[in-house]
C-alpha cells in the first residue's frame, strides 16, 4: 500500500451554508487549476454536521472528500443529539474524525470510548482520521512520544483494517496558533 499525502480542513463550528458553498466553490476551482499534479493528494473537508448533505452535493464530481467531525460508536439508540457512523456514511462522507483534542479534553471522551468509535467507523466503511497529540505541559515535560504512543496503544488495536486509518498528529498546544 502506498502512502498518500492528506490535506484536511476541520471547519469546527464555522461557516454558514452560503459561506460553505463559496469556500467549496473556490477550493474546487483551485484544485482544478492544479490538474493532475494534485492526484497524489487527498483533500478532505470536515464541515459542521448540519452542512454534510449540502456539501456532499457541492463536492460531487470533484476530487474533494468529506468527513464528519464526530460520530457516536453505537449504530443506533437513545443518544439525543448524536449521529451514528451509519448516519455519517449515509451523508456521503468517506471519513470521520476520532480523538480530536477537543473531544478528548472539552467533552471528556475516554480512551475506551474513542477505541470503540474507531472500530465502529471502520465497520461502517469509513476511513477514520485518528488524532493524536500532546498538550503544552506534556510537550514542555518532554512527554510527546509517550503521549502519542499512549494514544496509539489505547485507540488502535492490531486487528483493525489499517487501510481505513489515517493518523493525524495534532499537537494541542499548536491549535489556533
Amino acid at each position: 500500500m502506498s502512502r498518500r499525502t492528506v490535506i484536511a480542513g476541520n471547519w469546527k463550528m464555522h461557516k454558514t451554508l452560503s459561506e460553505a458553498r463559496e469556500l467549496v466553490s473556490g477550493l474546487r476551482q483551485r484544485l482544478e487549476a492544479f490538474g493532475d499534479s494534485v492526484n497524489p493528494i487527498d483533500v478532505l473537508i470536515f464541515p459542521p454536521a448540519t452542512l454534510l448533505f449540502p456539501m456532499a452535493k457541492a463536492i460531487a464530481g470533484s476530487s474533494i472528500r468529506m468527513g464528519a467531525q464526530n460520530a457516536h460508536d453505537a449504530a443506533q439508540g437513545a443518544f439525543t443529539g448524536e449521529i451514528s457512523m451509519r448516519h455519517v456514511a449515509d451523508t456521503g462522507c468517506t471519513h470521520v474524525l476520532v480523538g480530536h483534542s477537543e473531544r478528548r479534553h472539552v467533552f471528556g471522551e475516554s480512551a475506551e470510548f474513542l477505541a470503540r468509535k474507531v472500530v465502529s467507523g471502520v465497520a461502517a466503511g469509513l476511513t477514520v482520521v485518528y488524532c493524536v497529540g500532546e498538550t503544552l505541559a506534556e510537550r514542555e515535560a518532554d512527554r510527546t512520544a509517550a503521549v502519542v504512543g499512549r494514544h496509539l496503544d489505547e485507540g488502535l488495536s492490531a486487528d483493525l483494517d489499517f487501510s481505513r486509518i489515517v493518523l493525524a498528529y495534532e499537537p494541542v498546544w499548536a491549535i489556533g496558533t
